[in-house]
């Protein structure tokens, strides 16, 4: 478990222009929180087993961690097993084995900023597949307040993060991956807006009837 988590810098925001930009309105970064560490049920667990149909998942506890002097920050990990996606390239299929299913690893760690700002990273490994010790796909997540108070602002960034090239046969499977890691995180950026909006709703519901049965006892 600790060698997951060595290394991991403070939660920053790229410099460059991020890929997706939205606005939830009526939340709030306290939201936002609660739901990405809700125990058992937290935000990306749960989007992970339906955008992914990830199965078999083993999620540590969130725990603290102080990534640089006077940055307090949380982290956690999943560990699961998702099939392969059904849209691999042909092209690609020729060169290397695709198996039926691949063991998947997220990192998750973030840190907020007196409920104004929230910065969220995940770093997603593979194995069980050739050349998947050789890249990570990194996501950054920045919730921010609205300074009006009518929601949080929503900013995401994707990388993928070679540690070495692939042999220059297969360089094309450089690009193809990192156009299919770009388009899938567009497409899957507004169904996790989705699934955020659900589970508040239904957080808030549940909420409403333990107040009415403490009430009506």
């Amino acid at each position: 478990m600790e060698e997951l988590f060595a290394g991991l810098p403070a939660p920053a925001v790229p410099a460059r222009n991020p890929s997706f930009t939205q606005v939830l309105e009526d939340f709030t970064i306290a939201d936002i929180r609660q739901l990405v560490e809700n125990s058992g049920s937290g935000l990306f667990e749960s989007f992970y087993k339906q955008s992914t149909n990830a199965h078999s998942m083993r999620c540590s506890e969130w725990g603290s961690f102080t990534p640089e002097p006077d940055v307090e920050a949380r982290r956690m990990s999943m560990r699961y097993i998702m099939p392969v996606p059904k849209d691999v390239p042909d092209i690609a299929k020729k060169f290397i084995k695709i198996p039926a299913e691949i063991k998947g690893t997220t990192v998750s760690w973030f840190r907020c900023d007196d409920n104004q700002e929230m910065v969220f990273h995940q770093r997603c490994l593979s194995e069980g597949i050739m050349y998947s010790d050789r890249f990570h796909v990194e996501f950054c997540y920045e919730f921010t307040a609205l300074r009006d108070g009518s929601g949080v602002q929503l900013r995401q960034w994707v990388e993928t993060s070679w540690n070495k090239p692939l042999p220059w046969s297969h360089g094309f499977l450089t690009r193809m991956l990192e156009n299919k890691v770009s388009k899938d995180s567009g497409t899957n950026a507004p169904k996790l807006l989705k699934m955020m909006k659900e589970m508040r709703a239904s957080t808030t519901l549940m909420q409403e009837g333990v107040d009415e049965g403490v009430a009506s006892a």
